[in-house]
């Protein structure tokens, strides 16, 4: 019978004389995942099988049970390149992941600024009360920097990334545009809005960091200084 991908773990494990749980705090996952995947209840991602290759010292070809593929002498050299290529490749593409993540979110952004200025033009045109209208429809322009922050928050899971001040001078504006229909006259009592910005970024800055370190993300700014050494 077959060896399955969880009896090949589970034994590559014990060949090391790991415990489950020195194998998960290696990748810092929980001990119920390897069990998992040992139980053939649940697989590993790509990321995954490349560091258990590394645990095990072996390929992730042999980790999955794959056949192993001989390569006549004359073409070996020409392999090591086309894999050297590849290992380069792969680095670049992990040292600057948020480049391609920076792209999505111009584009989304772009494409809500042109949705703002349709809803300004029909506000302008149709919304002909004095507190509405062409008055305070720039508003608009706010929203779309406001929801491509939220979408990167969701992303990256890091509730800094949400673009707060934006959406505090958003809410003092809309307020103060609005004080006649709320009952409040004057912008002057919105101004504590502002002191939420820093208390926004000393409670959620320290849990952004923990959640960094927990996942092993590291910040852009050290990213940027690597860029620099490695010029």
């Amino acid at each position: 019978m077959k060896e399955t991908f969880g009896q090949r773990l589970a034994r590559l494990r014990k060949e090391k004389g790991y415990t489950q749980e020195d194998v998960a705090s290696k990748i810092t996952i929980s001990p119920q995942a390897v069990s998992k995947w040992e139980n053939d209840n649940s697989e590993p991602d790509l990321d995954t099988l490349n560091k258990l290759a590394d645990i095990f010292s072996c390929s992730v070809d042999e980790l999955l049970g794959r056949d192993k593929v001989e390569v006549k002498e004359e073409n070996k050299e020409e392999v090591k390149e086309e894999h050297a290529s590849e290992v380069v490749e792969k680095k670049c593409e992990c040292q600057h992941p948020h480049h391609h993540t920076d792209k999505i979110f111009w584009i989304t952004t772009s494409s809500l600024l042109g949705l703002a200025v349709v809803a300004y033009m029909v506000m302008g045109l149709f919304w002909t009360d004095q507190y509405m209208g062409w008055k305070m429809g720039w508003l608009v322009f706010f929203l779309p920097f406001i929801i491509s922050s939220i979408a990167e928050a969701i992303r990256f899971r890091l509730i800094t990334r949400i673009n707060y001040p934006f959406i505090v001078v958003f809410t003092y504006l809309l307020l103060g545009f609005l004080g006649g229909y709320l009952g409040f006259q004057g912008w002057a009592i919105y101004w504590f809005l502002f002191l939420t910005i820093p208390a926004f970024y000393l409670i959620f800055g320290p849990v952004d960091g923990y959640l960094k370190a927990k996942r092993g993300i590291k910040d852009e700014d050290d990213d940027d200084d690597d860029d620099e050494d490695d010029d």
